[in-house]
C-alpha cells in the first residue's frame, strides 16, 4: 500500500532542508483579504513561490536524536507554523524526519 505524500521538502544548494511545502498549498486555492480566490501564476519560479507564500510555507526545526520527545513537541507547539522537525546525529548528519502528527500519535499511544 502506497502512503499518500502530503509534504515536499525543499533543499538548499548543500542539500539541507530549508522549507516544507504542504500539498494543500498547491492544491487548495489561495484567497486574498476579500476572500476571493487568487489565480496561481504557474510561470513563477520556486524561489518566487516561496517568497510570496512565506507565511504558509512550513517552517521547520532541527533537533538532535537524543532530544526528549516532549521537548520537541513543545518546540512545535510554540511555533504554530512548524509541523516538521528534522533529526540530526552527533555529526550533524540528517537521520530522520518527524511530523507533528507522528509525535501526537506517539504521545497518545504512550498515555494508553
Amino acid at each position: 500500500m502506497e502512503n499518500e505524500k502530503t509534504r515536499l521538502p525543499l533543499l538548499d544548494n548543500e542539500g539541507r532542508v530549508i522549507y516544507i511545502v504542504h500539498s494543500s498549498l498547491m492544491s487548495k486555492p489561495k484567497k486574498n483579504e476579500n476572500d476571493e480566490v487568487e489565480v496561481m501564476d504557474t510561470s513563477k519560479t520556486m524561489e518566487e513561490f516561496i517568497s510570496d507564500n512565506k507565511e504558509i510555507v512550513g517552517k521547520i526545526h532541527w533537533v538532535k536524536e537524543n532530544d526528549i520527545i516532549e521537548n520537541v513537541q513543545k518546540i512545535m507547539k510554540d511555533d504554530t507554523n512548524c509541523k516538521d522537525v528534522f533529526v540530526e546525529n552527533e555529526s550533524d548528519q540528517l537521520v530522520g524526519w518527524v511530523t507533528d502528527t507522528l509525535i501526537l500519535r506517539f504521545i497518545g499511544a504512550k498515555k494508553n
